[in-house]
């Protein structure tokens, strides 16, 4: 189809226009948009077109129309957290509890410095383990090679490791020997627990002399020594250890409540009970010596 003449006139129609076009001697008309021809700003007001309401929309509302009917006790209603979730189209969620590690603490201090008492205040807190010389988790001489010390193993039996924290104490030295602690935290990790160290720090003098009554050692500088050895010893394991949990524990202060709180609530997350044991001072006996 070949364009021979177009545009014989224009007609404008509202928004449109009309054109007569001559298209291979046929006239035909053609109706196009109004911008596309004629910008707005070149219309006249007559151009333009005008709205036109009818007599409904004109008309003003009665009273019965403009009256806001107050809402029911349904609509009222607080909606509960369901109707909100099928309203969302959400099923709602199951609240899942937040399970804590399975921890396993050790007390670690030279002897006589308390380890014994931090193992009984974890025990009123929950923990399994016993606060005695003697304990669960020991294998004793003739049940083991006799090139490993019985102080460098932890044996936490089938039956102990469905709990959710035990606690056990390795004073330095212990038993005759010096543990391996980082040997000990590979053995608690296999067993599937969270190891936890504790340190107790006791007051140099009372811890000799408590040293020497219980039979530790023979003399107040044998005691010093030990204790300096203990304490390198400790130091070290703490150094090969960068990425285990570990706490200082000040002996004496265990002796004030809030310490105690902040200790074993705000840094180890238990709950003492009101019963738990009570900080005995012992320290003038020894200095008495």
């Amino acid at each position: 189809m070949r364009l021979i003449y177009a545009g014989a006139f224009l007609v404008v129609m509202g928004l449109q226009a009309m054109i007569l076009v001559n298209v291979n001697n046929s006239e035909r008309i053609v109706y196009v948009h109004l911008p596309l021809l004629v910008p707005t700003s070149q219309l006249t007001p007559s151009q333009l077109p005008v709205p036109t309401l009818s007599p409904s929309q004109l008309a003003t509302p009665t009273p019965s129309q403009l009256t806001v009917s107050p809402p029911s006790a349904s609509q009222l209603a607080v909606p509960t957290r369901r109707q909100i979730a099928v309203q969302l189209a959400v099923p709602p969620q199951r609240q899942t509890a937040v399970l804590k590690p399975r921890t396993f603490y050790v007390s670690i201090g030279p002897e006589s410095s308390g380890n014994r008492f931090i193992v009984s205040l974890l025990i009123s807190a929950g923990c399994y383990g016993k606060a005695e010389h003697a304990q669960p988790f020991d294998l004793r001489h003739g049940r083991l090679a006799t090139a490993v010390h019985w102080s460098d193993l932890v044996n936490i039996p089938t039956s102990v490791r469905s709990k959710q924290c035990c606690v056990m104490h390795r004073s330095i030295p212990h038993g005759g020997g010096w543990p391996d602690i980082p040997g000990l935290v590979t053995q608690i990790k296999q067993a599937g627990f969270e190891p936890r160290l504790l340190v107790p720090i006791r007051a140099d003098d009372v811890t000799w002399a408590s040293q020497v009554k219980q039979g530790h050692v023979r003399s107040i500088e044998q005691a010093r020594t030990n204790m300096l050895r203990a304490q390198r010893h400790i130091v070290d394991a703490l150094a090969k250890l960068p990425d285990v949990w570990f706490r200082f524990v000040l002996y004496e202060e265990l002796a004030h409540d809030h310490y105690v709180q902040t200790l074993f609530g705000g840094e180890m997350g238990l709950a003492l009970p009101a019963n738990h044991p009570r900080f005995q001072d012992k320290d003038e006996k020894h200095r008495k010596l």
